[in-house]
């Protein structure tokens, strides 16, 4: 490979990942039309835990620390447990696009838990940035319409918001691993 489609790849992956990612929204709208959102959830962590079979081998090998079992305990609750719960629900009740807003919040509260927890800085710029994105997420639930597609959006987006907590609550329980442990 010449030295410019190894600087893309980054770049490429990072698109996939975001365009797989948000595609997961409208394919569990539409996989909920037809089975029971635990159904969908179930089968979704199942075929997920398959996958992580092959790094078994691996976890072997790493020192475990005892007292880090409880942010361990804290990222399989967050995350994959009440996170696809909750976002099991908000998408029964909202539209995969307003679902989609509202995880625009993520960033929000990772920065806000890492810096109630980590005590990592926040700059002005970032607190006038996430007063912004606060304003426009609730603006977006109240005024959003009941349809077909959203029977209660107000109380989706709350479950979908919810869901965001718990995925900060993994993502900053994660950083505070990652000094004592491998990716």
């Amino acid at each position: 490979m010449t030295e410019d489609p190894r600087r893309l790849l980054p770049t490429i992956s990072l698109i996939m990942a975001m365009l797989l990612w948000a595609s997961s929204f409208v394919a569990l709208k539409l996989a909920f039309r037809g089975y029971h959102p635990m159904q969908v959830i179930f089968s979704r962590m199942f075929i997920a835990s398959l996958c992580f079979v092959v790094f078994i081998p691996g976890f072997r090998k790493i020192n475990w620390r005892r007292h880090d079992l409880k942010y361990f305990l804290l990222m399989a609750i967050c995350e994959p447990c009440l996170y696809f719960l909750f976002e099991a629900k908000a998408l029964e009740l909202t539209s995969a696009s307003q679902a989609g807003m509202i995880t625009a919040m993520l960033p929000l509260l990772v920065a806000l838990l890492a810096w109630g927890w980590l005590k990592e800085q926040i700059g002005r710029q970032a607190l006038i940035g996430f007063s912004l994105a606060i304003i426009g997420a609730c603006w977006l639930s109240l005024a959003s319409e009941t349809s077909s597609n959203a029977p209660n959006p107000l109380l989706g987006n709350f479950f979908e918001f919810l869901a965001m907590v718990c995925a900060a609550g993994y993502t900053v329980s994660l950083k505070h691993l990652t000094s004592n442990y491998p990716p």
